[in-house]
């Protein structure tokens, strides 16, 4: 379990409450999500993070009275955890279409039940903004990467 993770699920109050409070933001722009997409699809994230914080000081000056602006460290950890969430989102979806594909090797039972679990973490990631996978459920994708490779 993460730190950010058992502060929510504890009631404990942290600085991560306050990252939470932020990538909420950029969960729910869309104009703000496609302008870091950008320059993050362009490997700029600095100039992501300025991106953020100009528009959360622009946006933002009488939403949350204390908070204008992000502190450049939640700044920072806002776009990496978007960004490595929305990493793993496309290699999630990509991992769905390859086990969907009738060209993958396996015609056994595997196939449902591989579908069932990615699924199922695509569902709870969409959900959540503190769900994070962890490193053996990123293994379990690598090793279904591997189990279903589409020969062309």
């Amino acid at each position: 379990m993460s730190h950010l993770e058992y502060d929510v699920m504890y009631g404990g109050k942290t600085q991560y409450e306050g990252e939470l409070k932020w990538l909420r933001v950029v969960y729910e722009n869309k104009t703000l999500r496609e302008e870091i997409d950008c320059f993050l699809a362009d490997g700029y994230k600095i100039n992501a993070i300025r991106i953020f914080m100009r528009w959360c000081e622009r946006e933002h000056k009488d939403a949350f009275k204390n908070d204008t602006k992000p502190p450049l460290r939640i700044s920072k950890d806002t776009v990496e955890t978007y960004y490595r969430r929305r990493r793993f989102a496309t290699k999630m979806l990509s991992l769905m279409q390859i086990i969907a594909d009738p060209r993958t090797g396996l015609l056994t039972g595997d196939k449902d039940i591989d579908y069932k679990f990615v699924m199922e973490k695509w569902e709870l990631m969409d959900k959540s903004l503190i769900w994070n996978p962890n490193r053996l459920m990123l293994e379990d994708m690598n090793r279904m990467y591997k189990k279903y490779k589409v020969k062309r």
